[in-house]
């Protein structure tokens, strides 16, 4: 309850709920972090400031103004993304001449004729930041701060993850359209005034191709379309049925059963035990046994194998549903627990995305998907059937097996240390984000550089090996 207590009241401090928010930007301030500082993101200037949970999520339904964070500016040369647990942006490319794959629209698209941002604290029908693109004729607003907009109207926004998607396997999500709240002008445009004014047609051209298009080798097939427009009356009575929204309690009380999740990782399966250490001398194999001993009494799994197990077998799905969401760890505070929930983290993540390690070959590969929906091979049963030697072979081969998969799928594994790149945001990130793998119909191939270019995981880090040695004895105990 004192945490809880506590998290509220840094949550509602310097709070801008209340407050309107100038057309200036405003940068939130750091709480979400401060909460529990074991699991939080910090740089040399201290707490970061988490832009999805920290900004203002204030919503009118009366007048239908919303705030938003900015994330891509309106003629910006870069799109952004936002990794949700870490609250941080990313770059995701550098925006080029294009086509449209539907054939719809005659000309090209390049950069963004809006803005790009998400509502704060609100989630849309695919689990994301909800979305809203923004329109001014004067403003250009700053990446990574929080504005105000009046929503006139919005759109269904319709996502292929494949090439060529059969009608059945797009998924759907609203898109809310807002304008600066202080230009009167644009407040009571009609749908069909407002695609006059604002050139729809090449709008929704750049909607539909400007963010890249799914690929096999040199062969593309469409991965957005958008729906007609609808009204803000239909956008926000849709919005307010079908989208997520956190509230303060709820926030905190998903964060802190995260942080006991990510705790229980650490010290159940993770920290390094006496029956998990080789024996020097026979005193030690002495001790070794007697802590064995009392485990199995008390029917304790023994050794770090049997925690990995039991632990996955009942947390494994949490972990990878409280990652999307809830930062883990504090490398600045202590580095070994943090690179071991993040390897852990990976090893789930991949067998959520369709991968399993094969004990027989020691490799990773493709999961078999079964007509039931579910995959052949799990996460227990690869830790009930590979041996511990096999497990540090599986995380120590996971991130070459993760780079020589980037090129086969439309999003891959990339744990961003510092967004450094060329293009970068030159954000602290230290986490593991979902990238998107399109193509960008592009002359000048950049793109297609870009990827190729990019990071998998940090050089210097490596996974610390649980297979224990010999004992005194030259045997193992367990």
């Amino acid at each position: 309850m004192k945490t809880l207590l506590l998290g509220l009241l840094i949550l509602n401090s310097c709070t801008l709920g209340r407050e309107k928010i100038s057309q200036e930007g405003v940068s939130p301030s750091a709480k979400w972090f401060r909460i529990n500082t074991e699991h939080a993101l910090e740089d040399t200037n201290g707490i970061k400031e988490h832009l999805f949970f920290d900004a203002s999520s204030r919503i009118n339904w009366n007048d239908h103004t919303v705030k938003f964070v900015a994330m891509t500016p309106q003629n910006s040369r870069l799109s952004h993304g936002l990794d949700l647990a870490s609250g941080r942006p990313y770059a995701k490319h550098m925006y080029c001449k294009q086509n449209d794959i539907w054939g719809e629209y005659s000309g090209t698209v390049n950069r963004p004729p809006y803005a790009q941002g998400f509502i704060p604290r609100v989630l849309d029908q695919l689990g994301e930041a909800q979305r809203i693109i923004y329109f001014s004729k004067n403003d250009k607003l700053e990446a990574f701060k929080q504005y105000e907009a009046k929503v006139i109207a919005g759109y269904i926004e319709s996502f292929c993850p494949v090439m060529n998607c059969e009608r059945e396997e797009w998924h759907s999500r609203l898109i809310l359209i807002g304008v600066d709240p202080e230009d009167k002008d644009l407040h009571d445009l009609s749908v069909d005034k407002f695609k006059e004014v604002f050139k729809w047609p090449k709008v929704k051209a750049h909607l539909e191709n400007a963010e890249g298009k799914n690929f096999i080798g040199n062969n593309t097939s469409p991965r957005w379309k958008g729906s007609e427009l609808i009204t803000a009356q239909d956008a926000m009575s849709f919005f307010r049925k079908h989208a997520k929204f956190f509230k303060g309690r709820e926030l905190l009380g998903i964060q802190k059963s995260c942080h006991d999740l990510f705790d229980k990782l650490w010290t159940n399966v993770g920290e390094v035990r006496l029956e998990d250490q080789s024996a020097k001398n026979a005193s030690e194999v002495k001790q070794k046994l007697e802590v064995i001993s009392i485990l199995r009494a008390g029917k304790e799994p023994v050794g770090f194998m049997e925690r990995f197990e039991a632990f996955s077998k009942d947390h494994y799905k949490d972990v990878v549903t409280c990652s999307k969401f809830v930062y883990s760890g504090n490398v600045n505070k202590n580095a070994e627990k943090f690179w071991f929930l993040n390897y852990v983290k990976a090893f789930y993540l991949l067998y959520q995305q369709g991968y399993y390690f094969n004990c027989g070959s020691n490799s990773w590969g493709r999961n078999i998907l079964k007509e039931d929906g579910q995959y052949l091979y799990s996460v227990a049963d690869t830790l009930k059937e590979c041996k511990i030697d096999q497990i540090d072979i599986a995380m120590n081969y996971m991130k070459n097996f993760i780079r020589s998969e980037k090129d086969k799928t439309s999003e891959f594994l990339r744990f961003i240390d510092y967004d450094n790149q060329g293009i970068g945001t030159h954000e602290k990130i230290y986490n593991w984000v979902h990238f998107p793998h399109t193509k960008l119909t592009c002359s000048d191939k950049k793109h297609d550089t870009f990827l190729q270019n990019l990071d998998i995981f940090v050089d210097d880090i490596t996974w610390k090996n649980r297979s224990p040695g010999k004992d005194y004895d030259d045997k193992v105990i367990y």
